[in-house]
């Protein structure tokens, strides 16, 4: 087994093969490949955030609405109106 002048623990250089990343090593642990990974993981972890707090039908609403408005021209006086309604 080889990985490419990294450590990999048990296991791990399996996982890149059965992943087809193995042949992508020095694109993988790039500087900007792994901030694109941080950001969307981030956005994951709000979706299901969103999901765990409204449950899936009512997330599902949201995050459709959400795909309407940003792109519609005027999709921002929306979404400050929908803030006003909940600083009432």
């Amino acid at each position: 087994m080889r990985c490419e002048g990294l450590w990999c623990d048990q296991g791990e250089w399996e996982i890149f093969e059965a992943l087809g990343l193995h042949v992508q090593i020095p694109v993988v642990f790039a500087p900007d490949w792994q901030a694109r990974i941080r950001v969307l993981e981030k956005v994951e972890r709000q979706r299901m955030a969103v999901v765990e707090k409204l449950g899936p039908e009512m997330a599902a609403r949201v995050f459709e609405l959400a795909d309407l408005l940003k792109g519609h021209p005027h999709g921002d006086f929306a979404v400050g109106y929908l803030m006003r309604k909940f600083n009432e």
